[in-house]
């Protein structure tokens, strides 16, 4: 089993959409995601923050949305460099996720150091298009992650 750690915004939809067109790329991830059954997925969008988790799985396909594990925890520490990969680590700080292999779909560069080769960063004016379909497809094949 492996993690998927999921922004929202900038990856199921370009950065400021309007509202009609939130989640428009929905469809090319789950697609990725299906084809990958033992990857699970963890809410690490700021939209955790704003919004019940329940109501953050209700966006998804039920078949996805029975794989979304949790939500990173908010950083509350000193220090705002690399805020997610800081709420990530504590998230995989959990026993059960101890040697858990794990990758993160996201838009913002800043929010990951340099040297982190766990992140797959999108276009956040195109978000999850086709090719970081095929982006996601080869991550999720070096991790040996047996596809359908």
């Amino acid at each position: 089993m492996a993690l998927l750690f999921l922004d929202f915004d900038g990856v199921l939809h370009p950065v400021r959409s309007d509202k009609a067109d939130h989640f428009c790329m929905l469809e090319n991830f789950e697609a990725v995601m299906r084809e990958f059954p033992g990857v699970r997925i963890v809410i690490a969008s700021t939209w955790r923050q704003a919004y019940p988790f329940a109501y953050l799985k209700s966006l998804f396909s039920v078949d996805i949305a029975a794989r979304i594990i949790g939500k990173t925890p908010d950083w509350e520490e000193d220090g705002d460099e690399h805020v997610r990969f800081k709420e990530i680590r504590h998230f995989l700080k959990q026993p059960s996720m101890a040697e858990m292999e794990w990758i993160a779909v996201d838009d913002s560069d800043f929010e990951f150091p340099e040297s982190c080769r766990n992140v797959l960063l999108c276009d956040p004016q195109c978000g999850f298009d086709s090719e970081m379909a095929g982006k996601l497809r080869a991550r999720l094949n070096v991790l040996s992650i047996a596809p359908v």
